[in-house]
């Protein structure tokens, strides 16, 4: 029976709106109930995410980012009725913002009537619109949101099928409550992580997987939460145990929960309010940069510039640079994580690292990777197959890839320099007629390179 599961999610992919809006009622309903206690519903939701396929995995971030989407209309339109009298275009800005809600509810003309409706009745009942002021908040917790759900329900008329306003406001209630995830179940959901990590059979059993599928399914789950509830990451607790996670797992399974540092960073930067955690999470960033592979590189360098201020963030990465240019020989070891993480260092600071960047990409990237590159036999592709996946290329191959994106991320960085874009866009554009050399461009290329520098 476990394939269940699988085809509830894949039928979000539907195009109906009604199969929609059933899918995400099994989900809170059946699937991963509501009602359970925090613990519980942790364990049956990793079990979920642990066990579907990679086809209803996507369908399940799809109906969480649509969770957000109807969230975000709806905080609209309660801010819209209470601005109604402030307003002198109030009647085309409550048109407009019941127009977006219909969109995602059955029958549009009729779902507009009754939200019409349930609009005149949030203008004369404070007590409604204060409750549903609570359940769009995002650090509503799932009791709460369900109770005020409820008394909402309770105001609409008797729960019955001819009742057409109370079963439009019901469904679009059900697309808005937030009922899978609260601060208090992400503590359990990390905790059972820690389980699993300390190989607790019991933790294991109940989700009936291995240690390495539960921790990297677990992290990819938390790495999605955290997307789409980063106001719920906020406890010193949860960070806690998100960040001692960081140094605990494998390093494969490191650049998912940088990301989902990110994710929280993004709303608020963890350095604002959980400074001392920062003390913990900028050496192990700072490791990873400039001795982790390249993707821990990559997601180190937006975790810090995410939950760093601007003045630590310069101290921060002035340490790195530093680091990352005695890396930039071909026979070094984090050769390539150096290229990757300059490259992000360029997009994500190009004001504070201007000439440094200026300097690196033009000897190091441009000169000495992209022209100058001497190739052995051993460093050519031997596979008679035209594609290949990017794991199996020659080690220096996949170098010149990332100088090339590094060069480009430092142009992105750059934003205006039009003179630096235009000098750029001719020296890919020779890579590319080159066949990836400039062995028949020679002159064009030295000219290309004297402009950059």
């Amino acid at each position: 029976m476990t394939w269940i599961k699988d085809k509830i999610l894949h039928a979000y992919y539907m195009t109906s709106i009604e199969d929609r809006i059933l899918v995400e009622r099994l989900l809170n309903m059946c699937v991963v109930p509501y009602q359970l206690e925090s613990e519980e519903r942790m364990l049956k939701l990793l079990y979920l995410y642990g066990t579907i396929d990679e086809h209803a995995s996507k369908a399940f971030v799809e109906l969480q980012k649509n969770l957000i989407l109807v969230r975000r209309h709806v905080t609209d339109y309660l801010t819209c009725i209470k601005t109604f009298e402030l307003k002198s275009d109030a009647e085309r800005q409550l048109s407009l913002r019941i127009s977006q809600l219909t969109k995602f509810l059955p029958d549009p003309v009729k779902a507009s009537e009754f939200l019409c409706k349930f609009s005149a009745d949030l203008r004369e009942d404070k007590v409604l619109m204060r409750t549903m002021e609570i359940i769009v908040n995002p650090v509503t917790d799932c009791k709460t949101c369900a109770e005020q759900t409820n008394m909402v329900l309770k105001k609409l008329g008797a729960p019955v099928m001819t009742n057409l306003y109370y079963n439009t406001i019901k469904i679009l209630l059900e697309r808005t409550s937030s009922l899978l995830i609260d601060k208090d179940a992400l503590v359990k959901l990390l905790s059972i992580l820690h389980s699993v990590r300390l190989d607790n059979q019991d933790v294991l059993n109940s989700l009936g997987m291995t240690k390495e599928v539960a921790l990297e399914r677990g992290l990819r789950l938390v790495s999605v939460l955290a997307f789409v509830y980063p106001s719920h990451f906020s406890e010193e607790q949860t960070l806690t145990l998100l960040i001692r996670l960081l140094t605990l797992v494998p390093d494969k399974l490191q650049p998912t929960i940088l990301t989902a540092l990110t994710y929280i960073g993004k709303t608020k930067p963890i350095g604002q309010y959980q400074s001392n955690l920062m003390s913990i999470l900028v050496p192990h960033c700072q490791n990873m940069i400039v001795k982790g592979s390249p993707k821990q590189a990559k997601e180190a360098v937006r975790c810090l510039f995410t939950n760093m201020n601007h003045v630590l963030r310069s101290q921060t990465f002035m340490q790195v640079v530093e680091s990352l240019k005695a890396n930039l020989e071909p026979d070094n070891v984090g050769y390539r994580t150096a290229i990757v993480a300059l490259g992000h260092i360029g997009l994500c600071l190009p004001e504070d690292f201007k000439y440094d960047m200026k300097t690196i990409i033009s000897q190091k990237v441009v000169k000495d990777l992209l022209v100058n590159t001497s190739r052995t036999d051993d460093d050519r592709y031997k596979n008679s197959d035209d594609w290949c996946e990017e794991g199996d290329l020659p080690e220096i191959t996949r170098c010149m890839i990332a100088g090339m994106k590094t060069t480009v991320r430092w142009l992105i960085g750059l934003r205006n320099d039009f003179k630096a874009a235009q000098k750029t866009y001719k020296m890919l554009i020779a890579f590319v007629e080159t066949g990836g050399g400039f062995i028949n461009a020679k002159v064009t290329t030295y000219a290309i390179l004297y402009s950059i520098m």
